[in-house]
């Protein structure tokens, strides 16, 4: 989870992250806040600009400090958790900055092998399939018996392999059973994690 600017200022400018000027529901409070900061930074920018005055900017660097001043003093420790498990979200867990197993031409899934209980017991999980589709695609499908025009549909394999939910050593049990039964606080409980969703309409 990114941390909020008001404890580390560069985050606003890291380059992954540039982009990312309006708030979403897949991010956590941090990341939202994060965003709205980066949308008057630009719109004030923007303006001032424009108009050929001052006063935009400084009306947005009042506001950007007014957050900061009232985040890091009133909103309690425990909204500034992401909402969910990283990887309990695809496009959460590809934000988050993590080590992990990359795939190799020998186990193209990151999968954990007899070796790595005794050559690598302390190995990172599997990176997030996204980050290194491009990879396992080279890795596993560049053979004579799997090439990607293959008129009898090889790559059908991709529904028998695949990286397995745990990939560390020992294997994350707890971690997977609540990914599977533990849903966290709901909205019924609190307003605060309600994404607009839950009626099955999506609101703005």
């Amino acid at each position: 989870m990114d941390p909020f600017w008001f404890n580390n200022l560069q985050i606003l400018f890291t380059k992954e992250r540039l982009f990312e000027f309006w708030p979403h529901k897949t991010m956590s409070i941090n990341e939202k806040l994060n965003a709205i900061t980066r949308f008057i930074i630009y719109s004030s920018v923007i303006l001032t600009l424009y108009k050929n005055k001052p006063n935009p900017l400084l009306i947005g660097l009042s506001i950007i400090f007014f957050i900061g001043l009232l985040v890091h003093s009133k909103i309690p420790q425990r909204f500034k958790k992401p909402l969910q498990p990283a990887h309990n979200n695809p496009t959460a867990e590809n934000k988050t900055v993590k080590n992990c197993t990359k795939p190799t031409k020998h186990n193209p899934f990151a999968n954990v092998t007899m070796d790595d209980y005794y050559e690598n017991p302390n190995r990172s999980s599997a990176c997030y399939y996204k980050t290194v589709e491009d990879t396992v695609d080279k890795n596993f499908y560049n053979k004579p018996q799997f090439q990607e025009h293959d008129p009898f549909s090889t790559r059908i394999n991709q529904r028998q392999f695949i990286s397995n939910p745990v990939t560390t050593i020992p294997n994350d049990s707890v971690g997977f059973a609540k990914w599977l039964y533990d849903p966290g606080e709901t909205c019924k409980e609190n307003y605060k994690v309600c994404t607009g969703t839950e009626a099955g309409i999506a609101t703005t």
